[in-house]
């Protein structure tokens, strides 16, 4: 879902494979500017069964974003994998390894990891967060057990983007990201946290995230209201 007060030039759902359309996992928006591109990338879930598939998937998408008319571009999703080691905490890993009958989590697999370097390096992308905190420890976006603490769990929502987006070559500029680990977990909350980069356009202040655009700034305590909002 991406809801923008800005109507795009033109959209676009799904991989142009008629395997993976019908789950409609992707959506794309051109802007003037930029593109957004926002999707939900498949789980190798259960005990790494549909990895296969998944790559299939993630092959056909980066097919998809070479086809991109060449301007700057944002990537957000849930990417079901977690690119570094730092990214699973030992006891999220433990806790997965056992909910999977001790078999490998899905998401940290050698063939995940290496597929989602494939994938963004179609368009040359960035990780935001990885640019702004490189050692940060509140970077976890996904808690497995909705009791695990933040710090113990795992990053597996990502926001990538054009490498003009962080040096100061494009118009478009991204300024900061934020991990809002406070509204996830727990009773009635999704078990995955808000995740929020900062656009810098011109002279308006756009705020990203895997399940939206505004082109206003959003109050922390807005967003946390935003979270509350049931699952349909």
């Amino acid at each position: 879902l991406v809801i923008s007060k800005v109507k795009p030039t033109s959209w676009w759902v799904g991989v142009n494979n008629q395997q993976f359309d019908r789950e409609a996992r992707v959506i794309g928006l051109d802007f003037p500017e930029f593109i957004l591109v926002a999707g939900y990338l498949m789980c190798a879930y259960p005990q790494l069964e549909r990895t296969p598939q998944k790559l299939l998937f993630e092959e056909a998408l980066r097919a998809r974003f070479l086809s991109l008319p060449n301007k700057p571009t944002i990537f957000a999703a849930d990417f079901n994998c977690a690119p570094r080691d730092i990214d699973w905490h030992p006891e999220a890993f433990t806790f997965c390894k056992k909910k999977f009958l001790n078999g490998s989590p899905p998401g940290c697999s050698i063939n995940e990891r290496v597929s989602r370097v494939r994938l963004i390096n179609a368009f040359n992308g960035r990780d935001i967060w990885e640019h702004f905190y490189p050692a940060s420890l509140n970077h976890m976006t996904q808690f497995s057990n909705a009791r695990m603490k933040p710090l113990k769990g795992q990053r597996l929502d990502h926001i990538v983007c054009s490498p003009g987006m962080l040096d100061g070559t494009s118009p478009v500029q991204i300024s900061d990201m934020l991990n809002f680990q406070n509204v996830a977990g727990g009773p009635g909350k999704s078990d995955h946290s808000l995740i929020l980069a900062r656009l810098n356009l011109h002279v308006s202040s756009t705020a990203i995230h895997s399940s939206f655009v505004t082109h206003t700034k959003i109050p922390r305590d807005e967003v946390a209201e935003l979270c509350k909002i049931p699952k349909p």
